[in-house]
């Protein structure tokens, strides 16, 4: 064979080796851009999942803010009724009911705690409507004693 073969044929066989490495390099690419179109879509997944969570993170939020302003509300109410009420039955029978309905009710805190109503509404009365409820939950005690 002659030089000039071998030389053909040495250049044949880098020409080979070269566009196999070619052919191995375009799909390392393909599938590398599979994996970047993969990202890209899961990358748009999570952004979508993201403002989702944002949204009802605000709702939570706002729903939070209409139920505190509502206690807020109530326990004013309740205290501002409490004021003008007078030392009759009537009061008695009415604080009776209330505090027998708050005991029962929670208010959910924002640092996870709860405590019912008739304790938070009890915290912000005087001592002296303090007393008038105790004895007010005693007086419907003692009839509801004698009734039975």
């Amino acid at each position: 064979m002659s030089k000039k073969r071998k030389q053909e044929w040495a250049l044949l066989k880098r020409i080979k080796l070269l566009s196999a490495r070619i052919d191995s390099l375009t799909d390392e690419n393909k599938t590398l851009n599979n994996k970047l179109d993969s990202t890209k879509n899961e990358l748009v997944r999570y952004k979508n999942d993201n403002k989702l969570l944002k949204i009802r993170l605000d709702d939570v939020k706002e729903q939070n803010s209409v139920l505190q302003t509502k206690v807020n509300d109530h326990n004013h109410s309740m205290l501002t009724m409490s004021k003008k009420l007078n030392k009759s039955e009537a009061r008695n029978i009415a604080l009776t009911r209330f505090v027998k309905e708050t005991t029962r009710n929670q208010i959910h805190l924002k640092n996870g705690q709860s405590i019912t109503v008739y304790d938070a509404i009890m915290n912000k009365l005087s001592p002296e409507d303090k007393t008038m409820v105790r004895k007010t939950m005693d007086l419907e005690g003692n009839k509801n004693d004698r009734n039975r």
